[in-house]
């Protein structure tokens, strides 16, 4: 699974909001922050698939 959250600057308060929500949620989670898109800011959040998760297509 992966999340993405944009925000503006003013925002950031209300990003770090959400990306606590879904740490709760999820659990371990990987998180990158970017500032590449200007003016928007991203939080990128992803969750592995449970082990064992067969993701093969036709199984």
């Amino acid at each position: 699974m992966k999340i993405t959250i944009a925000y503006q600057p003013g925002e950031d308060q209300q990003a770090r909001s959400v990306l606590d929500q879904i740490r709760h949620q999820l659990g371990k989670v990987k998180v990158r922050h970017s500032d590449r898109h200007k003016p928007y800011l991203h939080i990128y959040v992803a969750k592995e698939p449970p082990t064992g998760t067969n993701l093969e297509k036709g199984s």
